[in-house]
């Protein structure tokens, strides 16, 4: 395609960006359309944005990439005039109601594919696949025949497939939030958590792997992607940690798990805490507040590793050049501000539709306040096209996952899947908490975060509320393991943009990113043990906040013992103790009674005897080294 033909694209985009932007901005005060009308609307544009980015890389196919473009705007285009029409004709679409639908289905299919690559389309096809063709298979997994006509008008014109609960918090939630990811990108928000890391990181051992730690996890609480934090973070976090002294593995391992845990640190998580919220009724201020502890637990081990590793390693805090305190203090409105609005207005349990709008004015307005930083036209137009191009990425996916979604209700695969966890596991909590994060971490290989949460939670969660856990213990177990699947190798999609900017070797990277990462695979398990973590206790608050110490500890020696290094280098047998002592606590917050006493004591009594003998050697390695 000719450079002339790609700025014209360029324009169209910006265009229609700026359309998608202001429609959502005015519904969130205003009351525009139903809400069938308002995620087509959403979906629409979505579908534009998504077409026209692929038509400005299209080679020599760009008149099929055209041709889609122009279908799935007279797809949309047909459900937002006909809509009165189709609804009155439930259940009985005319043919004309059918191929727009399989239109529909197909675009919505192919854009997904070209946004995000092949690994989620295929599995949405494969759904598609089992619905045709699941009368075919054996018991358990056969189900009655569904005909062609009834899966495309179920999953499209009938408005309960593309059009569902997926695709409404994308278009009134998510989208909102992304636009002001990419608005604070251009408003001076990476400059101050680049500067205010840069200052963390001169004075903590592990220098500018601290300041990756820090960095990321204040911008991933409000991006909510692993990969675009890494972008934003690692370009500057990674060549620094190589520089002092970190192997390439190790500091795409450190980026990696700090930007993932961005999805879990409130204020604002992946678009799945959106969905959870959606699903569970439970107001996302509550879901928020509910994160908070286990992301503190998280950024502890990733915290730790880079801590024990600079110790080991003898890496020390950067020179005094580096962080400007004077320009932390300027640019810190363009962050702290906006990020402070939106935590203030969720506590006081305003909508996210609400606290999405007053986020993104605050953000614009204070952006326009210092001179110095205050970007010029073309860059606010770069930021809002980068976050409404997001989020129409995240729209049309979001259709998508609706697709899945809608046929594991209709062949009630939904329903029997929890049935066959509770068989599987007996009855037994723990079996099935090992079945559910099994199933997490496989469905979760190379497809976004959301979609992974929803399926499971769609299985696993009921089979887990049956067995006695609260509605937040069992969506927040699956969420995590949703997360963690971005860095569980054999995909680790994390992994593919750290290793690239580091220039390490992917499948090391994937393996090294499990380390620092460690506590988010053992926080689920935790939240079952110790409802405190969650801010709603169920037994005595003595009892677990004494076992919420004791996960704490326990997380300090799992990162003790595979650095083998705390207050100074292991010995033999003292890595395999701090493995040990990290099984008795964990144990012990499964336990009750007089076993729990046992191990929660053999466990602490462990720790400090250890902690004495590795502070004597501490001393003892620093009186040789001062008298030499």
């Amino acid at each position: 395609m000719e450079e002339r033909s790609r700025k014209i694209i360029d324009i169209v985009i910006a265009v229609v960006a700026l359309m998608m932007i202001a429609y959502h901005m005015v519904s969130t005060q205003y009351v525009l359309q139903d809400f069938i009308k308002h995620q087509n609307t959403h979906l629409g544009f979505s579908i534009l944005l998504v077409y026209l980015m692929a038509l400005k890389k299209a080679g020599r196919f760009w008149p099929l990439t055209l041709a889609f473009l122009l279908a799935g705007v007279v797809a949309v285009g047909y459900v937002q005039i006909y809509y009165l029409d189709i609804e009155f004709r439930m259940e009985f679409p005319t043919s004309t109601d059918l191929v727009i639908g399989a239109l529909l289905i197909i675009v919505v299919l192919e854009g997904t594919r070209r946004a995000l690559g092949m690994v989620l389309t295929a599995v949405a096809l494969i759904f598609i696949a089992y619905a045709l063709l699941g009368h075919m298979l054996p018991r358990p997994f056969g189900i009655f025949p569904i005909s062609l006509t009834r899966l495309v008008y179920e999953l499209s014109t009938g408005f309960s497939g593309i059009y569902g609960l997926v695709l409404t918090v994308s278009a009134d939630y998510v989208f909102l939030f992304v636009l002001l990811g990419g608005i604070l990108t251009v408003s001076g928000g990476p400059r101050f958590i680049r500067e205010f890391g840069l200052v963390i990181g001169r004075k903590m051992r592990g220098g500018p792997a601290m300041t990756a730690v820090i960095a990321s996890s204040l911008i991933g609480s409000v991006t909510g992607s692993p990969s675009a934090n890494i972008a934003i973070t690692g370009s500057f976090t990674i060549p620094m940690m190589k520089q002092t002294g970190y192997r390439p593995v190790q500091a795409a391992a450190i980026e990696a798990a700090a930007s993932t845990g961005g999805q879990i640190m409130p204020p604002v998580m992946s678009a799945a805490a959106f969905l959870m919220a959606g699903l569970t009724g439970i107001s996302y201020s509550r879901i928020m507040l509910a994160a908070l502890l286990p992301a503190v637990l998280y950024y502890l081990s990733v915290g730790l590793y880079v801590h024990f590793q600079a110790m080991k390693m003898n890496v020390w805090p950067m020179d005094d050049e580096t962080g400007d305190i004077r320009e932390i203090l300027l640019s810190a409105p363009c962050f702290v501000v906006p990020l402070a609005v939106i935590t203030f207005l969720f506590i006081l349990d305003y909508s996210p539709m609400y606290v999405a709008f007053w986020g993104v004015i605050v953000s614009i307005g204070v952006g326009l306040i210092r001179k110095e930083t205050r970007p010029t036209l073309s860059g606010w137009l770069e930021g809002f096209v980068a976050g409404a191009t997001t989020g129409a990425v995240i729209g049309i996916s979001s259709g998508c996952i609706g697709v899945m979604v809608k046929v594991l209700t209709m062949t009630g695969l939904g329903t029997r899947l929890p049935a066959m966890v509770e068989t599987w596991s007996g009855g037994n909590l723990f079996l099935a908490l090992i079945i559910v994060m099994i199933a997490s971490l496989i469905l979760g290989c190379g497809v976004p975060t959301a979609p992974a949460y929803i399926m499971v939670a769609i299985i696993g969660a009921p089979v887990l509320i049956k067995m006695g856990l609260t509605v937040l213990q069992a969506h927040f177990f699956v969420f995590y393991f949703a997360v963690m699947s971005m860095l569980t190798p054999p995909v680790a999609p994390a992994a593919v943009v750290s290793s690239s900017l580091a220039g390490s070797g992917f499948m090391k990277t994937a393996f090294e990113e499990i380390k620092p990462s460690i506590a988010g695979f053992l926080i689920p398990f935790m939240l079952i043990w110790c409802p405190m973590l969650l801010l709603e206790p169920q037994g005595s608050l003595l009892r677990e906040a004494v076992i919420l110490l004791g996960m704490f500890v326990a997380i300090i020696c799992i990162q003790a013992g595979m650095n083998n290094y705390y207050l100074s280098r292991c010995g033999r047998y003292e890595r395999v103790l701090f493995f040990l002592i990290a099984a008795l606590l964990f144990l012990s917050g499964a336990s009750k009674g007089a076993v729990f006493v046992l191990l929660y004591g053999l466990g602490l009594t462990a720790f400090a005897l250890i902690s004495i003998n590795q502070w004597r050697a501490q001393r003892t390695g620093a009186q040789v080294t001062s008298s030499i």
